[in-house]
């Protein structure tokens, strides 16, 4: 059967039933509410301007004002649906941390900074394999034994199909960073000379 609904922007037919709601008149992650009705907005053109939304939302200026004051996932204002910024390479400014512990990988929610559970290793030292470990005590439940949650987090590395590869300039040159948050695994390197050095220092 033939839809009578016309699409506004590609004033082509569509049929609606394939949209679980209707498109938001402004962004959901800048705080609209107020949507079309579901036969306004064809899948297609929704899907197409959700791709442009997700880069405006994480790639523009407008992702530092999420990234302090919300509003989080789908324009929602609850702090469990925060948004948070990509990951990066943190730097400490302390003069006292050792050239090692000025580097992690994390992100930034409501304003606070967060690291993610990581290895951070010397790929000049592939003999010793002297490898540290930080461990996010936001990821560890009240009831888990924080060594359970290492070896958990050191067999997951076994699983690791891919990853995101995040260059930065400011790290030495000998320092690897290899993290993991939602399923995904982020290796930090000053350049990407060194990712094949640093994927067989991790096997």
């Amino acid at each position: 059967m033939e839809s009578n609904n016309i699409c506004i922007y590609t004033k082509q037919p569509h049929d609606d039933a394939k949209l679980k709601s209707g498109d938001h008149v402004i962004l959901a992650a800048i705080g609209g509410q107020k949507k079309l009705p579901k036969s306004y907005v064809s899948h297609e053109a929704n899907n197409y301007f959700s791709k442009l939304e997700k880069n405006f939302t994480r790639d523009s200026t407008i992702s530092i004002v999420r990234q302090f004051e919300g509003p989080g996932k789908r324009g929602k204002l609850n702090v469990k649906k925060a948004s948070k910024s990509k990951v990066n390479v943190m730097i400490s400014q302390s003069p006292e941390d050792e050239i090692r512990d000025k580097y992690a990988l994390g992100y930034i929610e409501l304003g606070r900074p967060y690291v993610i559970n990581q290895f951070i290793f010397n790929l000049d030292d592939t003999t010793k394999m002297n490898i540290a470990t930080s461990l996010n005590p936001k990821y560890i439940k009240p009831d888990e034994d924080p060594q359970q949650v290492l070896m958990r987090f050191i067999e997951n590395v076994k699983k690791m199909e891919n990853y995101i590869l995040i260059l930065e300039k400011e790290m030495p040159e000998n320092i690897a960073l290899l993290g993991e948050l939602d399923n995904k695994w982020f290796l930090a390197l000053q350049s990407n000379t060194k990712d094949s050095i640093a994927l067989e220092f991790i096997k």
